[in-house]
């Protein structure tokens, strides 16, 4: 482990000399906000003390904000309700995550439910990719020469409107010469719950999807479907989705129609109160970019209460839990080797 550390750690010194190796130049760098990540109350959760192997990097979905008119659009970093919700969120994904990695978690200004509920997948990225994607672009870069420097695998997480986000850190920000050189610290990035294209992976020439359980430097995605969604095609309608969207099955990690039985998954969080093994099943569509779930009844939940999501949508990481906890343990693992 030492050994391969020193070798990222004189790689990242021999790029940042040269300029890095980048498909994008500065003429064109992302923006990055003015808010002050050097805060910690910008931060639920800056494990700054290196303990573990690897860092991991949190961001959390699209949140209930409240009414009030000063957030709308995006929501306030003071908003209480935000805060509460992005805390609750962190509580879900932090038994997969924090016996693994540090965890860094950045609170940001995110676009409001309100919002979200009228948005079309092609008018989306218009409002993500100004203040909520300069908020993350600070936190991340504020994170990799502050706490990382190159001197850590870093894997990033996000769900919904924060899979967009890391979504956007692995492609924008890690394919500008700025920070291509931390790609050789990138084991994965989770972007559950949003799609991913390759016109996306392409941004960043030393980014490719994932097509195994153990590759790094990738990229992961899938939304979560129903049958009768996939039937009728109400996915095209979803803003999580674009035509040409690349789907990983995240019981058997691959990018093929094959189905993954409930019987290969690990255990499910089911209610948000315990977990039950062999509960969901799963089967990509790569034709429709779209992962099929099966194994339960599908009657069992409601629609979802935002009409442009599909049913599934709030539970793309529940139902994969104890398979996403290995996973990541697994990439891990090979990275370090």
């Amino acid at each position: 482990m030492k050994t391969k550390l020193f070798i990222l750690a004189m790689v990242l010194t021999v790029l940042a000399g040269s300029g890095g190796c980048g498909k994008n130049d500065g003429s064109n760098k992302p923006a990055l906000s003015k808010t002050d990540y050097a805060n910690r109350d910008n931060w639920m959760r800056f494990d700054n003390d290196g303990a573990k192997a690897v860092d991991i990097f949190l961001v959390y979905p699209t949140l209930d904000s409240g009414t009030d008119p000063a957030d709308q659009p995006y929501v306030r970093l003071g908003n209480a309700t935000m805060r509460t919700s992005a805390e609750q969120w962190l509580g879900l994904v932090l038994p997969i995550t924090e016996h693994q990695g540090n965890i860094f978690a950045p609170l940001y200004r995110q676009m409001s439910r309100q919002l979200v509920q009228s948005m079309s997948a092609a008018t989306l990225p218009r409002y993500i990719d100004s203040t909520p994607r300069e908020d993350i672009f600070a936190a991340f870069d504020y994170f990799l020469r502050t706490v990382n420097k190159g001197q850590r695998p870093f894997i990033l997480m996000g769900h919904s409107q924060g899979a967009h986000l890391v979504r956007e850190i692995a492609t924008t920000m890690l394919g500008h010469s700025a920070w291509s050189k931390y790609n050789v610290a990138h084991v994965a990035t989770y972007a559950i719950g949003i799609n991913v294209t390759a016109e996306h992976v392409a941004k960043n020439p030393k980014l490719k999807f994932s097509t195994s359980a153990t590759d790094t430097g990738v990229i992961l995605s899938w939304n979560a479907t129903a049958q009768s969604e996939a039937d009728n095609k109400a996915y095209h309608n979803f803003i999580t989705w674009e035509q040409g969207s690349l789907v990983t099955n995240p019981v058997s990690w691959t990018t093929t129609a094959t189905p993954a039985p409930k019987e290969d998954n690990l255990p499910s969080l089911v209610g948000r109160t315990g977990q039950i093994p062999h509960y969901a099943g799963a089967t990509a569509d790569p034709s429709n970019g779209i992962l099929i779930m099966t194994g339960f009844d599908e009657n069992d939940y409601p629609d979802h209460e935002v009409t442009v999501l599909g049913k599934f949508h709030g539970f793309d990481i529940d139902f994969f839990y104890g398979s996403i906890d290995k996973n990541i343990a697994d990439r891990t693992n090979a990275f370090l080797k």
